[in-house]
């Protein structure tokens, strides 16, 4: 946990000037208040387990990590989209780097990714059949945060690195 605990500390430092601000797991209820209020909560991407998802039998954490943690969040809040920041320039046909051959995927439907069953996935397997089913969630871009630019751009609305869709 301490990993993801760094990166949103991190982020929140970054988006401070902006009204970014960390809030902890026990303050996952009042997220919509504090959109609301305008504020950008900032928080780490693993899911708040006692609200959603208990661990596997015989293991003694749960199966979904932070990917499961941000599309859970996102669905809890109604959001259309689910921004996933990564250091690969989003979804390709197996990991590029291991294989430079790997062709970059700039737009798929959750199903075809499902369908396609790809070795190598940039993110949690469990995230895509989530978004099959989503209410409130119809897409989810993949982006690389180690390019300047690129989280502006997704925030703006732009289409950067991936986006995954949900059909109806």
């Amino acid at each position: 946990g301490y990993i993801p605990m760094r990166n949103a500390r991190m982020v929140q430092m970054l988006t401070a000037k902006h009204g970014g601000v960390f809030i902890e797991a026990d303050d996952f209820e009042k997220l919509p208040l504090y959109v609301q209020m305008g504020v950008l909560p900032i928080m780490t991407g693993m899911p708040p387990f006692g609200y959603w998802e208990k661990r596997d039998s015989g293991s003694r954490i749960p199966p979904n990590r932070t990917d499961a943690g941000v599309f859970l969040s996102a669905e809890f809040l109604g959001c259309k989209r689910a921004i996933f920041i990564k250091d690969e320039d989003g979804l390709f046909t197996d990991d590029p780097k291991k294989n430079p051959d790997a062709t970059h995927i700039p737009r798929i439907s959750a199903q075809e990714l499902i369908d396609r069953n790809l070795n190598d996935l940039v993110l949690e397997r469990i995230v895509i059949e989530y978004l099959a089913r989503s209410k409130w969630v119809k897409e989810l871009q993949i982006v690389n945060g180690l390019v300047p630019g690129n989280v502006t751009a997704a925030l703006g609305g732009e289409d950067v690195g991936t986006i995954i869709y949900h059909e109806e």
